[in-house]
């Protein structure tokens, strides 16, 4: 036993080593030599923990949901504006608005119009303010399209040249020509639906509108929609 060889070690161990050899089943069997067990955790403790494990619901793993073809929504189709756009401008080509007949329509890539003619107060601005009324957004080359310092201009001019009209090659030089050319310009390049009212008066040529219905509807181009 290495008790009694520990004792043996130790001086006058040697005796008390003999006794318990001889003895050492007495005193395994002896209730009052074993020590007692202590519980590491108060049993109040441990009975709460049980019933707490008891009452909590398992959590179970939910497998990871995959949606089926029902739950799956394809995105919505962008809204075709070219049908909306299509019917304005067959609408147009045939209008008659203010007691003034569209001429001929050049088709556009979104909503805006803009409306052209030889004379702006017997043909355009009538046919343009009841195009508006009837929801289009007009434009035209006017008001707010004209900078102050152009209109000024083309006033002295007129007193200048006045009563004859201002020569050709002095109004392509003016700035309300240029002006005017490059909002013409503009509705080309972003796209709008020009309508060409014409010259229902039968005035002579107009170096501003010759010169818009050339970017617009280019030398040579006939009555009806230009695509």
């Amino acid at each position: 036993m290495e008790l009694v060889a520990n004792l043996r070690k130790v001086p006058k161990g040697e005796q008390f080593a003999g006794w318990v050899e001889k003895n050492w089943k007495q005193l395994v069997e002896d209730p009052r030599l074993k020590p007692k067990l202590r519980e590491s955790v108060d049993s109040r403790v441990v009975e709460k923990v049980d019933a707490r494990v008891k009452t909590t619901p398992s959590v179970k793993t939910q497998p990871a949901h995959s949606a089926t073809r029902s739950e799956v929504r394809p995105a919505e189709p962008p809204v075709n504006k070219s049908r909306v756009l299509g019917k304005s401008v067959a609408e147009l080509e045939h209008s008659t608005y203010g007691g003034v007949k569209a001429v001929r329509v050049r088709s556009g890539t979104n909503t805006k119009v803009a409306v052209i003619g030889r004379s702006m107060s017997d043909a355009v601005e009538p046919f343009s303010k009841g195009s508006r009324g009837a929801g289009y957004n007009v434009e035209t080359f006017s008001g707010d399209k004209i900078p102050s310092t152009a209109a000024e201009q083309w006033t002295t001019l007129k007193k200048r040249y006045s009563p004859e009209p201002i020569p050709e090659d002095v109004v392509r030089k003016s700035q309300m020509f240029q002006e005017n050319q490059a909002w013409a310009q503009k509705l080309k390049d972003q796209g709008y639906t020009v309508v060409d009212v014409g010259n229902p008066g039968g005035q002579k040529n107009s170096p501003f509108y010759d010169m818009e219905k050339q970017i617009l509807f280019g030398d040579g181009s006939i009555g009806g929609a230009i695509k």
